[in-house]
């Protein structure tokens, strides 16, 4: 029997998990490149441990769609099944679970960049107290800042990269009644680039960390970070595709017949104002298109109508030229029957 998940442990969870991996990754790097005493490392694992687990109750009683009763999560896990919408949802629903969704990656970056400032604040109030040498200040800072960019980086890739389809669903939807109310984001592809940047002087600090540990333990360290960062830029690289994918499959659609929906999962306002001007093309070629098929068929109709009028009027001319034979003819036989 296959376990239903609500939607919202789907957005939750793997940012929770993530958290976890980098809370193990910092407290590896801290233990290697830091000499410590083994009191000093029982009390930040201690202090890293209580943090924790004060970061992830607020979490889950703050965010926005882990509230067991809130009204989020009920809109959220109502109207999402299994991945996709519940088909017959009112189009207020559908806006609700949109802006919803839209509004999700934006708070989780944010609790992200809160939860990892508090963090960094706690380490080197406790560095400043017990390890005061500035080479200690600047190691911790680097491992911190990786650190935390790892976090925020996957809680603003992850749940849109994961909630794209839902989004797109929601889209289409609401582009055919009123293209406002379809055109919602809560990011810039800006943002993604200054992360893709970011992440190469990570490997630089990265690469400086690991000259600091033995070399097993650094080559470990090296490459654990370098893997962390693909992950988050593999799961980028798809978002990405999957907004340009979108596009280029209904490009295709518009020569055929019928409206082409221009529509996007994607939550960057670039990618929101291609698909809204691309649309606003698209309803345009669409009426032109039927009112050329409306010209043509009073085309049509005009011709079928002239070319009975052409039918009749030359009937009319051959039977008149019949007419006047036969009246030529009776009229010899009148003169011939007179003599």
């Amino acid at each position: 029997m296959k376990i239903k998940i609500p939607y919202r442990f789907r957005l939750i969870l793997p940012i929770l998990g993530w958290a976890i991996i980098c809370f193990i990754f910092n407290l590896a790097v801290v233990f290697n490149t830091i000499p410590l005493s083994p009191k000093m490392k029982g009390m930040f694992l201690l202090i890293s441990l209580i943090f924790l687990s004060i970061s992830f109750i607020i979490t889950l009683l703050s965010l926005f769609s882990v509230k067991p009763f809130s009204a989020n999560s009920k809109a959220l896990d109502t109207n999402i099944k299994n991945g996709k919408l519940v088909s017959g949802i009112s189009t207020a629903e559908v806006v609700e679970v949109l802006h919803i969704l839209c509004d999700y990656p934006r708070k989780c970056f944010k609790n992200a960049f809160l939860t990892g400032a508090a963090y960094f604040i706690v380490v080197m109030i406790w560095q400043s107290i017990f390890l005061p040498e500035q080479f200690n200040f600047f190691v911790l800072a680097m491992i911190e800042t990786i650190t935390i960019s790892l976090l925020m980086g996957f809680s603003l890739f992850w749940p849109q990269f994961q909630s794209f389809d839902i989004i797109k669903q929601c889209r289409n939807i609401l582009i055919l009644k009123d293209l406002k109310m379809a055109k919602t984001y809560s990011s810039s592809i800006r943002t993604k680039i200054l992360f893709v940047i970011f992440y190469f002087l990570n490997v630089i600090m990265l690469y400086i960390l690991s000259t600091l540990c033995e070399a097993q333990a650094g080559n470990i360290i090296f490459f654990s970070g370098i893997v962390m960062i693909i992950f988050i830029s593999v799961i980028l690289l798809f978002y990405l595709d999957n907004s340009l994918k979108g596009f280029i499959e209904s490009i295709k659609k518009v020569s055929k017949e019928g409206l082409t929906i221009f529509s996007t999962g994607s939550l960057d306002e670039e990618f929101v104002d291609l698909s809204n001007n691309l649309n606003e093309i698209s309803i345009q070629l669409y009426s032109s298109k039927q009112e050329a098929i409306t010209s043509k068929k009073e085309m049509e109709k005009r011709v079928e109508e002239l070319e009975k009028f052409f039918e009749l009027t030359v009937g009319r001319e051959e039977k008149m030229v019949e007419l006047k034979k036969e009246n030529a003819e009776l009229r010899k036989k009148l003169e011939k029957s007179k003599k």
